[in-house]
């Protein structure tokens, strides 16, 4: 998926909400590079420049947990 420059980890976030239709279930939804959590203040920018793969890729993975209350 590319996504601009400028959007945030949380906006990101949102937008994986929509496309795995999560959006108004009780799951939270964590971004995670090479087994890290990923803040939701930074920017793909920020991310890219930080962990871009040597074939020029960002990869993430995403997870989901159950939440209450």
């Amino acid at each position: 998926m590319l996504l601009p420059r400028n959007l945030t980890v949380g906006g990101f976030i949102k937008l994986l909400r929509v496309k795995l239709d999560v959006r108004y279930s009780s799951k939270a939804i964590f971004l995670l590079i090479n087994g890290n959590f990923v803040r939701n203040d930074l920017d793909i920018q920020t991310l890219y420049s930080m962990y871009a793969d040597e074939d020029g890729c960002l990869y993430m993975t995403y997870m989901e947990q159950d939440v209450f209350g």
